[in-house]
């Protein structure tokens, strides 16, 4: 091939090649992955609330909010991934690709252990003054909040890969 030249080189075709057929077919496993747990929890809600009781159900429901939040210690790195991994698959460097993808999934690993030591430190005030739990249900928040944090690491990683999507 020489400078100028449009056509493509083989390898980096292969890796950017998308048929609209697979594309419809990412796009539906896509939404069907988001909308799949909105409707088991629209679904089993009710029960959920009726088994733990308002008060309880109400700590859960905070737990996931503060769990969210912690969506922050992204801190970009799947951006990040996502540009690094189309500048090297722009240029025929595929192989590359991998290493990217775990040094992502490794620093996701260890802003996760950050965010659950902060979590844990801060369960107690948490629970005791900052969202107003029930006086009876302090201690047992406290505690839930504390086992939450040891999930932070591993919920992390997931986000490193569908970053890749």
């Amino acid at each position: 091939m020489t400078e100028g030249s449009t056509r493509t080189h083989p390898k980096r075709a292969r890796f950017f090649q998308v048929s609209g057929s697979l594309l419809a077919y990412n796009a539906f496993l896509n939404l069907a992955g988001r909308t799949a747990p909105f409707l088991v929890g629209v679904v089993t809600a009710p029960y959920l609330v009726h088994g733990l009781g308002t008060e309880r159900f109400g700590v859960l429901g905070m737990m996931w909010v503060v769990l969210g939040y912690f969506s922050i210690f992204d801190l970009g790195l799947s951006r990040a991934v996502v540009k690094f991994v189309l500048e090297v698959g722009s240029r025929g460097e595929a192989i590359r690709v991998p290493s990217i993808v775990w040094a992502s999934a490794i620093a996701h690993r260890a802003l996760g252990f950050v965010g659950a030591a902060v979590l844990a430190a801060l369960a107690p005030l948490l629970a005791g003054r900052v969202l107003h739990i029930p006086q009876d249900l302090v201690e047992k928040a406290t505690i839930s909040y504390r086992l939450c944090a040891l999930w932070i690491p591993l919920v992390r990683v997931p986000a490193s890969f569908r970053s890749l999507l």
